[in-house]
């Protein structure tokens, strides 16, 4: 019985963490996105990272539809998360359904990928 629970275990780790991370789509670690002219990136920077890299990134690997190519940026403000500052950029898409037409992209202030999705959360 001990032997059935530790192979049901082993397996179920690669799975638990096949659904972790933004959208699915979470690398192994925060991804640098951003090449930001001083220790901390600007608004601008972070805003033409996510729109030139991140959203591309997720439609190229179908982890978001083509129409959020044209999408522009809704709202974006800097919210604290365990103490760290980060920017939320916030998109809607007109075309999706109801519970995936906003997105959220988490980037940290020094310019790394840490989080989408379509919770805000």
């Amino acid at each position: 019985m001990k032997i059935l629970v530790m192979i049901a275990a082993f397996f179920s780790i690669p799975m638990a963490s096949s659904f972790a991370g933004p959208g699915s789509g979470h690398s192994h670690g925060p991804q640098k996105i951003a090449k930001c002219k001083a220790q901390e990136c600007t608004q601008n920077e972070i805003k033409e990272a996510v729109l030139s890299s991140v959203i591309p990134s997720f439609i190229s690997r179908k982890k978001l539809d083509q129409s959020w190519a044209k999408v522009e940026v809704k709202s974006m403000e800097k919210k604290a998360f365990k103490g760290n500052l980060e920017w939320v950029l916030q998109f809607h898409n007109s075309q999706e359904v109801d519970q995936k037409k906003n997105l959220f992209v988490f980037v940290s202030t020094n310019g790394f990928l840490t989080g989408i999705n379509h919770t805000g959360k």
